[in-house]
């Protein structure tokens, strides 16, 4: 499962996530059933895992623009402090959702789940956050 996954999204973390999500499911689905030995069990397995790692895979591809990087900025003290300032700038609830993805690492379904948001609408509040802060920091001259 793993191995199909990683083929797919060439990342070992996303294919454990997507090992992760198809192990779910099928727990899910043996649950229901009362006939779990089939000869067809690890053909099931591989193609519920390909299935997420798709999911995975075009999830990522939607929001790898809302995710870009900002320009690489000079460490030193006066852009550090301008930077600091355009954040503070923000509204609270877009300052959070930006340290939540950029700073400490949540991926946005669990950002969602912490908001009690669906994942596109934290994609979206995200996006929206990000695109203010640029615009922030083009009014001071950093980028």
């Amino acid at each position: 499962m793993y191995l199909a996954a990683n083929k797919i999204l060439h990342n070992a973390q996303d294919a454990e996530d997507a090992v992760q999500e198809a192990l779910a499911v099928m727990c899910e689905e043996f649950t229901k059933s009362s006939q779990n030995e089939c000869p067809k069990t690890l053909g099931y397995a591989v193609t519920i895992c390909e299935r997420k790692a798709i999911d995975i895979y075009r999830q990522k591809k939607r929001l790898a623009p809302l995710l870009k990087e900002p320009e690489a900025v000079a460490p030193d003290p006066e852009a550090s402090t301008a930077l600091s300032m355009c954040l503070a700038k923000l509204s609270v609830e877009e300052r959070d959702i930006i340290l939540m993805n950029r700073l400490q690492g949540y991926k946005l379904r669990e950002i969602a789940g912490m908001l009690g948001i669906s994942e596109a609408a934290a994609a979206k509040r995200l996006q929206r956050a990000i695109q203010k802060f640029y615009e922030l920091c083009h009014e001071e001259g950093l980028i």
